[in-house]
C-alpha cells in the first residue's frame, strides 16, 4: 500500500507478488537473478574472468600447502572481497553509462572511486596472500643451490606487477 511518503513504484511487494516490473520477488527468484547477474559480468568483464582464476589458484595452492581452516576462509574471503568489488564496479560503470554517454566530471568520479574500490580489495587480498603464503614457500628453492631470495623476489614482483596493472586501468589513456 502506498503512503503519501512513498514514492511511486517504491511500494511494498507481498512475497511472491510481482513487482512493477512484473518480476517475481520470491526468495528463490531472486537468487536466480543474481546468479544471472554475476554470469552477465561473468562473460563480458575480462578482469572479472582474471580475478576469479587467480582466486582459484590461491585456493589451490592454500589447499596444497596444507593452510589451516581458518586461513583458507581468509583466502576465500579476500577472494569474494575482490569479485564483489569488480561486481559492484561493473554495476556503476553500467549506471553511469545509461545515465549519459558524454564525459562528465562526477560520471569520471564514480567510475574511478568504483575502481579503486577493487584496487584496494585487490591489494588487501596481496598483502593477505603474502602473509599466508610466502612463509610457507619461502623454504622452496627455484632451483638446486638457489636461494629463498629469489623466490621472495618472484612473489613481489607479482605483487607489484597486479598492482601496476590495476593503477593503469584506473587511468586508461585520453581521461583527464
Amino acid at each position: 500500500m502506498r503512503t503519501a511518503h512513498t514514492p511511486p513504484g517504491l511500494e511494498p511487494v507481498e512475497q511472491g507478488a510481482a513487482d512493477a516490473t512484473g518480476r517475481s520477488t520470491g526468495f528463490a527468484e531472486s537468487l536466480r537473478f543474481a546468479a544471472f547477474g554475476i554470469a552477465r559480468a561473468y562473460g563480458r568483464e575480462r578482469n572479472l574472468r582474471i580475478q576469479s582464476a587467480l582466486g582459484c589458484a590461491a585456493l589451490s595452492l592454500g589447499c596444497l600447502l596444507d593452510l589451516t581452516a581458518a586461513e583458507l576462509a581468509l583466502v576465500a574471503g579476500t577472494c569474494a572481497l575482490v569479485l564483489g568489488a569488480e561486481l559492484v564496479n561493473t554495476a556503476i560503470e553500467a549506471a553511469v553509462d545509461l545515465c549519459t554517454r558524454e564525459f562528465h566530471p562526477l560520471a569520471g568520479l564514480a567510475k574511478d572511486v568504483a575502481a579503486g574500490a577493487v584496487l584496494l580489495a585487490s591489494f588487501f587480498s596481496v598483502v593477505v596472500g603474502a602473509l599466508l603464503f610466502v612463509p610457507r614457500l619461502w623454504p622452496l628453492q627455484l632451483r638446486p643451490g638457489g636461494t629463498p631470495w629469489a623466490l621472495g623476489v618472484l612473489v613481489l614482483g607479482a605483487a607489484l606487477h597486479i598492482l601496476l596493472r590495476k593503477i593503469s586501468l584506473a587511468f586508461p589513456s585520453g581521461r583527464d
